[in-house]
């Protein structure tokens, strides 16, 4: 069955429209559609059919593993349903530019080639809706989140539902039906994504699960540990950083807000709010979407998934493609669906983030330290001060009489910790003072989280950007003061010049090894844009283009007459072919051929109109007819001399039918002749 004028170029233009490959996609619907009004065919055999097909096959290989080593697994298999139309569109050009219009099976399925295979492998399919639903399939792939693409399938659907309805129901119910049927997918639709994304929250809650390096749920520090705090020289990061931006600069990924036996939690901390992505590709977090200064961060996501390290007062990121960007309400921003390598610019304000509104967690001390908490914000007459000038109190504090130091050679009951470092030891690593500073503010009424991420400090000068270690991760305070969370960072400074000195000797080799790693990681994390499908398709046109003339070179193209229903009267046929000639000399005596009537449904309707020896005339051509065209043996030049010979026998009588109307399809049999059964194309 053809499909209705358009609906190819339709499925091609959407699938390149929501991937981004227009550029390919328009050319390539013309193509499709162009058939209708061309007049060239190409006589193409079942065994070039298979040929091209394999050739499709090995087309579709070859872009799978281009991808799969660009990309490494599993992170393409989306892109890889992407260009199926592409691997495809050699084979869907060849059957609808061929005399016979449709495909073979076996150019299909390798079992069915050889000649042990019976009858069925010579049974011939249309691809033209399977072509058009691989479209909207790819075009699904895109992941591209609107609800154009809901409505662009539907009305795909219809399109091609239509031409094929029932004529026993009035089209109203038809119409009503296809709307009832559409809504309840559409309602689907929106069930099963809200039962999907309570399903995650439920399973964060129940087993803390998180894909990335960093727990946005939970934050286990090394408070109350003895020993010596280990840390890796490893890359992590690798920051770009504006001349005029200061640093150190903190790179935010995760806050909590209750503390328990030295753990951190994020109460009520799933990633609900979906971000919006702007005409500019950017993830909008703040007002300012454009920002003051840029910070471009690269890092490599294992698993496609993570946690971004993103400067106070990030007002947008850009630069992660399609990926799915959500935020809970700490701030935290989670990234999905990306590929292993990305590199984000940070468009950001100096300044305070704003967002997320204090809770009485917020408020909350450890019933075990409460009450020294207490009395250390007392004695500093903390609650009798501003705000403003309680922050500087504290930083005051911190600064006179403490020190930083990894290592403890004392166990202290965990929920005694923080009390003894701030009374006895007063040495510490940075969750300490973090966690310190966070519960004096509290016992002073100030709302205050724990803050993790990293510091932005050590310049290399082999990649001429700023680097960021395992050792330099950090953890801070967040205090609200004026509508907005401000970083208070009490940690003695001297920390990071006292973790650079316990790098290893290697280091220099290890960093020129990781930046090489780095480089060809990000080389083959490239997406695969427009650009990369255009190269693709220049490259599948030129290989196809030397197949056809390899196939071809030689044989002479069958040109078709193009009737008035906008493609060749019987889907491509030669115009010296007798039949044609039968089929306009009975059209124009008021019997013509209706739309996607095969010849067989035509002749069986027709015969009745005509004496017994036209009748069989007429049989007997349909016959010769159908063998002409379908039997991969074609005729012999006897064959095809009887077969001229009889349409001028039929033309010579010039028969007229008794009735000059068209009759409802008659139930006339199969004569003796041995018409045919095989459905042709209309």
């Amino acid at each position: 069955m053809i499909p209705p004028p358009g609906i190819l170029a339709a499925s091609a233009l959407l699938w390149g429209w929501l991937c981004e490959l227009l550029i390919v996609a328009a050319p390539l619907a013309l193509a499709l559609e162009a058939w209708r009004w061309s007049r060239i065919r190409w006589d193409i055999s079942a065994r070039d059919f298979q040929r091209i097909a394999d050739f499709c096959t090995w087309a579709f290989v070859l872009q799978a593993g281009y991808l799969l080593v660009m990309q490494g697994w599993p992170l393409p298999i989306l892109r890889i349903i992407e260009w199926l139309p592409l691997a495809l569109a050699p084979l869907m050009l060849a059957q609808l530019y061929s005399s016979a219009g449709r495909i073979e099976l076996s150019a299909l399925f390798l079992s069915l080639r050889g000649d042990s295979v019976g009858a069925a492998a010579r049974e011939r399919v249309d691809l033209s809706y399977a072509y058009a639903g691989i479209c909207v399939l790819a075009a699904g792939a895109a992941n591209v989140r609107t609800a154009w693409y809901f409505v662009a399938a539907a009305l795909l659907a219809v399109w091609a539902l239509w031409g094929v309805r029932s004529r026993r129901y009035p089209p109203w119910l038809w119409i009503g039906l296809v709307v009832l049927a559409v809504g309840t997918a559409y309602a689907g639709h929106h069930g099963l994504n809200r039962l999907q994304t309570w399903i995650f929250n439920v399973a964060v809650d129940l087993f803390q699960l998180d894909l990335a390096r960093t727990d946005p749920y939970r934050a286990t520090t090394d408070i109350g540990s003895i020993g010596e705090l280990k840390s890796s020289e490893r890359i992590l990061l690798r920051v770009a950083v504006p001349k005029d931006v200061p640093v150190p600069l903190l790179l935010h990924r995760a806050s909590y807000d209750s503390y328990a036996a030295a753990t951190w939690f994020a109460r009520d901390g799933q990633f609900a709010e979906h971000l919006v992505n702007d005409a500019a590709g950017r993830w909008v977090l703040g007002t300012d979407a454009h920002g003051r200064f840029d910070v471009v961060v690269s890092e490599t996501l294992v698993t496609g998934s993570g946690i971004l390290a993103l400067p106070t007062g990030t007002q947008s990121v850009a630069g992660l493609g399609s990926a799915l960007v959500r935020r809970n309400r700490f701030g935290t921003v989670r990234v999905e669906r990306a590929s292993g390598v990305v590199s984000y610019t940070a468009s950001s304000v100096i300044g305070p983030q704003r967002g997320g509104d204090p809770r009485a967690t917020d408020l909350q001390l450890p019933p075990l330290e409460s009450a020294a908490l207490a009395g250390i914000a007392e004695k500093l007459g903390l609650r009798s001060l501003g705000k403003d000038a309680a922050v500087s109190a504290l930083k005051a504090f911190f600064a006179e009489g403490y020190r930083y130091s990894t290592f403890r050679s004392e166990r202290v009951a965990t929920g005694n910790a923080i009390s003894d470092f701030l009374v006895n030891s007063r040495s510490g690593h940075c969750e300490y003072f973090a966690t310190a500073t966070v519960l004096l503010a509290r016992a002073a009424g100030i709302p205050a989280r724990y803050a993790t991420g990293f510091s932005v400090q050590e310049f290399s000068e082999i990649e001429r950007r700023y680097i960021v270690r395992e050792r330099h991760a950090h953890a801070w305070a967040r205090l609200y003061l004026d509508g907005a969370w401000h970083d208070v960072d009490t940690t003695p400074p001297q920390w990071f010049a006292a973790e650079a000195q316990r790098a290893p000797l290697w280091e220099p080799f290890t960093d020129l090894g990781s930046w090489i790693a780095f480089r060809v990681a990000e080389w083959r994390a490239r997406p695969a844009d427009e650009g990369s499908a255009l190269a693709w398709s220049a490259l599948l046109a030129l290989l196809f283009g030397l197949l056809l003339w390899r196939l071809f070179r030689g044989k002479w193209f069958v040109r078709a007459r193009v009737s008035a229903r906008g493609g060749s009267s019987a889907r491509g046929a030669a115009s010296s072919d007798p039949f044609r000639a039968i089929e306009e000399c009975i059209a124009g005596k008021g019997l013509p051929r209706r739309s996607a009537e095969t010849a067989r449904e035509w002749v069986l309707r027709i015969a009745p109109q005509f004496d017994p020896a036209e009748r069989s005339l007429l049989e007997m051509l349909l016959v010769l007819h159908y063998r002409d065209r379908f039997d991969p043996l074609a005729l012999s030049p006897a064959e095809r001399q009887t077969y001229a010979a009889v349409a001028r026998r039929w033309l010579e009588r010039d028969p007229t039918p008794h009735a000059s109307h068209v009759e409802r399809s008659a139930t006339l049999q199969p004569a003796s002749s041995g018409i045919s059964t095989h459905r042709e194309p209309a």
